[in-house]
């Protein structure tokens, strides 16, 4: 099966050595979403709920919205925000949501409460 590097400048750059998506016949692969601003190239102020919902936006860069999402994987800083990311799952209005899981990542130096893993 063929592998195609995908890139977007309205998307934020990657923070390692790495493509920032990777088209595989019809499905999206993508690189770990933080809650960067791909305007600014900073990270976004806010909680944790806001910073998920950047890593949301992000997916606008690909033509791609979280209805598109079959599977997130978020790693978090902290477990006791793990109830703000659900709540932000039920709210976002779609009809299905995607299989989900929470690991604790420890803490990031660049400031990121969380990462999320997109399929």
């Amino acid at each position: 099966m063929s592998r195609i590097p995908v890139s977007s400048p309205d998307a934020p750059a990657p923070v390692g050595p790495c493509s920032q998506a990777i088209a595989s016949g019809d499905h999206l692969f993508l690189s770990g979403q933080t809650p960067i601003d791909p305007a600014t190239g900073s990270l976004i102020g806010g909680d944790v709920g806001a910073q998920a919902q950047r890593c949301f936006d992000n997916l606008a860069a690909g033509g791609l919205s979280f209805d598109d999402v079959v599977k997130v994987s978020v790693y978090l800083t902290s477990m006791d925000d793990f109830q703000v990311i659900n709540l932000s799952f039920r709210t976002s209005g779609r009809l299905f949501l995607p299989p989900s899981f929470g690991l604790l990542g420890g803490s990031d130096r660049q400031g990121f409460e969380l990462a999320h893993e997109l399929v």
